[in-house]
């Protein structure tokens, strides 16, 4: 329904509840008829509160679960849909601990492979320094190799 081309503006939250339970031009019973004239009074009353905020005052719900605006006796939860139970966020929680062990070990196992290969690399580094001493020893500046002198 386009309010503002039907009456020039938008519609309050009376005009939405006549609109909404009217049968033909009356309101159906008396509960409906006391609850615009209360929603009528609230806003002429009070004309700083929202339209919640008069809701909220005139559809006083007993059951402060209940959601306003969806029908009698739909909850929260309802809308939401189910919630996982304890036990089932408890075993996601387990899940996630198990895989994050594995994980670490996993990291653990990789750091001392990481770190054995450099100690490897580090005595191949040293073995060849001393290859590249004892080859400049042998060998002359010029280029010719040197007698050797010690008998080995």
């Amino acid at each position: 329904m386009n309010w503002e081309r039907i009456r020039g503006k938008k519609p309050t939250l009376v005009d939405v509840f006549h609109a909404t339970r009217k049968k033909g031009t009356n309101l159906p019973n008396a509960e409906t008829t006391q609850k615009y004239e209360e929603i009528q009074k609230i806003m002429e009353e009070e004309p700083t509160l929202s339209h919640v905020q008069v809701a909220q005052k005139v559809f006083k719900s007993k059951s402060r679960d209940r959601v306003l605006g969806f029908g009698g006796g739909i909850t929260l939860k309802e809308l939401s849909g189910p919630q996982p139970s304890r036990a089932e966020l408890q075993s996601k929680l387990n899940e996630a601990n198990k895989q994050n062990h594995v994980l670490t070990n996993r990291v653990d196992t990789v750091q001392e492979e990481n770190n054995a290969l450099k100690s490897r690399m580090s005595s191949v580094e040293e073995e060849l320094n001393a290859f590249k001493e004892v080859f400049l020893q042998r060998f002359s500046k010029d280029g010719t190799p040197r007698q050797n002198t010690s008998t080995s």
